[in-house]
């Protein structure tokens, strides 16, 4: 009886132990460093380079601190200084005219903020990144919560190699832009518009380990039934940069920290520092990562057509507006449905007169007839119909 009741006791105060976990954790933290914070890189493609300064946040802080006021400098391995100006506050832009990247060149950058503190990064060479040899797509099943209902898509695919085995390390981030209308028409409204989105995580990949600098089948980027984005047009630019190996390595930890779960069983979390070094205390950390790299770029377009055969249930994205119909006499109109357009915000897309009656449609939201509130209606310069 008693060891029964003694097991009963433990499992009970491990219950009240993991009960107690969930409640919310508010950390009392006291200390605060200010560390530099540097977000840049420059290529070998005509246009203006940026570097943003910042400082870290203390844990309350809602908003970043950018650094104004410093002195920004890119140095290549000749000795030629090209001096970045701020062009708003913490952030500093080449001039393309000036200055352009190099293969082949190594480039470092200078900071020198207006306390006084100097830093500075290492070396880092251009390397020549190959041609993308191709993008392409396939259907594709994502397991789901329900097994019985996956997430079905497009699998957004690329192929590249170096023939002469030097790039090794690659790294690709994309813009895409698709075409979309409104499932409703007001006459003094656009309803045919595009909309643009850009990568937000890290894609990396390395072919160190291989006889052969060849990628294929790298599966670049999901695109889910789920949105509008293959509802009519659809179009990706996929950049494609040649790495160092330290860069590369940066970039993996980055990704590393970024896609643990919070779980019991994940590494801790450290603090990933990169190439730049303060000059009055090299023992005081700072973050972000001075990079220099090639680009080549490649584009594709997927028709909603080439989808047809596909068992997709393409998004419109205009899922939630409804539509409504009023019907009034002429002759003795009643306004009934302008409670619906004064307290319920329905928009009044159409009128028209059939006979005696007066018909007005209506729908539920101004973002069912106006294209322009989630999207742009002016065709970008690249788009092929």
């Amino acid at each position: 009886m008693i060891k029964y009741f003694k097991i009963l006791l433990y499992t009970t105060l491990i219950l009240i132990i993991v009960a107690n976990c969930i409640d919310p954790f508010y950390p009392d933290i006291e200390e605060y460093e200010n560390v530099l914070v540097v977000d840049g890189f420059i290529t070998n493609e005509n246009s203006v380079y940026k570097v943003k300064l910042s400082r870290t946040q203390h844990f309350d802080d809602a908003e970043n601190k950018p650094v104004p006021g410093a002195v920004v400098q890119v140095i290549d391995d000749s000795g030629n200084v090209y001096l970045f100006r701020e062009t708003k506050t913490g952030t500093y832009e080449s001039n393309p005219g000036e200055f352009t990247g190099q293969v082949g060149r190594k480039y470092k950058l200078n900071i020198e903020t207006t306390d006084g503190n100097k830093y500075e990064s290492g070396f880092e060479g251009m390397k020549n990144i190959p041609e993308i040899d191709s993008i392409y797509w396939e259907y594709k099943e994502k397991p789901a919560s329900d097994v019985n209902n996956p997430y079905r898509g497009i699998q957004i695919l690329i192929d590249t190699h170096d023939p002469e085995n030097k790039t090794r390390y690659y790294r690709w981030s994309w813009s895409e832009t698709w075409e979309f209308v409104t499932p409703y028409h007001k006459d003094t409204l656009p309803r045919h518009c595009w909309k643009k989105d850009s990568s937000r995580v890290i894609e990396i990949s390395s072919t160190d380990h291989l006889t052969e600098d060849i990628i294929r089948n790298y599966p670049l980027y999901f695109i889910s039934e789920g949105t509008n984005r293959l509802s009519i047009r659809y179009s990706i630019l996929v950049r494609q940069y040649s790495l160092t190996s330290d860069c590369f390595n940066y970039w993996s930890r980055i990704r590393e920290t970024n896609e643990n779960t919070g779980t019991l069983f994940d590494p801790i979390p450290t603090q990933v520092i990169g190439n730049i070094t303060d000059l009055n205390n090299p023992d005081k950390p700072v973050l972000g990562y001075f990079q220099a790299s090639a680009v080549a770029s490649k584009r594709i377009f997927i028709d909603r057509s080439e989808l047809i055969a596909l068992p997709l249930s393409v998004s419109s994205g205009f899922e939630y507006c409804e539509s409504l119909i009023v019907k009034d006499s002429l002759d003795n109109p009643r306004p009934e449905y302008l409670g619906y357009v004064e307290n319920y915000g329905w928009v009044i897309y159409f009128q028209e007169v059939s006979g005696p009656i007066l018909v007005t449609y209506l729908t539920n939201s101004i973002s069912c007839v106006d294209c322009s509130l989630t999207g742009t209606p002016v065709k970008p310069d690249f788009w092929i119909e």
